[in-house]
């Protein structure tokens, strides 16, 4: 078997002596030609021994690519107007400091894009000046910034940020961002997820605004800390909700 026809094989699922989804099965000749191809012998030994992943057809009606331009941008609407701006429901509109799009994530909130229950991804995008204020949520949640710069806080902990910059915000962590540009915006990839098994929706919980009669109240009053700053979590502590988010409640 040629090498050319051996990748085919595998990625067709029917290397050498069977045509099965279930089990493919080498030749010792096919063993030794996977291994002049650089294979290791740990994945020799699950391509040939153990049964194979399905090789499926295109999927109709499944997109495979799609624009970002093509998804709505959105804001949400559970925050005040001078933020979100005044678009009904969840849409964004000229007075909204910012907004996002969903390209994958619960059905409720994509429109278009791929519907998941665990993991939601998308873009959002910074006005220049524009401030999110101090918030935080259950899901874990992941910024990559993608253009601009501004300012990054957790806390009392101060980050200025750019393009190629990565941010990790871990469940119920005090967090909120700030444009520093006065004329170009700042743009995010951001995703969203759980771990483990959780005892309530947290993918649709969204986030909650922390001091939001003193931070929320306009947008030179806005806070990027907690007014009142808790103490580190140390030790065993530093790992509170991090794989189970769920809040306990007290005793009747």
């Amino acid at each position: 078997m040629t090498k050319k026809r051996l990748f085919l094989a595998v990625a067709m699922g029917s290397l050498s002596l069977t045509n099965s989804y279930a089990q493919t099965v080498c030749s010792q000749d096919d063993r030794a030609t996977l291994r002049e191809s650089g294979f290791p012998e740990a994945k020799i030994t699950r391509m040939c021994d153990k049964p194979t992943y399905p090789v499926i057809g295109s999927r109709e009606g499944y997109f495979d690519k799609i624009a970002e331009t093509d998804l709505p941008k959105g804001a949400t609407s559970s925050y005040p107007a001078w933020y979100r701006g005044t678009g009904p429901k969840s849409s964004y509109n000229e007075d909204s400091t910012y907004w996002y799009r969903w390209a994958v994530g619960p059905k409720e909130w994509v429109q278009s894009g791929l519907a998941a229950n665990k993991i939601a991804v998308g873009t959002m995008v910074f006005k220049p000046n524009a401030k999110y204020p101090v918030h935080n949520h259950p899901t874990w949640e992941l910024y990559f910034v993608l253009e601009g710069e501004g300012i990054f806080v957790k806390n009392d902990r101060r980050y200025d940020i750019a393009s190629g910059d990565f941010l990790l915000n871990r469940p119920y962590d005090p967090h909120a961002i700030q444009n520093t540009s006065e004329t170009k915006p700042l743009k995010f990839l951001w995703i969203w997820w759980q771990e483990g098994d959780v005892g309530f929706d947290i993918m649709n919980a969204g986030g909650l605004p922390i001091d939001p009669v003193e931070c929320w109240k306009d947008k030179e009053s806005a806070c990027l800390s907690p007014l009142v700053i808790p103490p580190p979590l140390k030790g065993e502590d530093a790992d509170k909700y991090l794989y189970d988010p769920t809040i306990p409640t007290p005793r009747q």
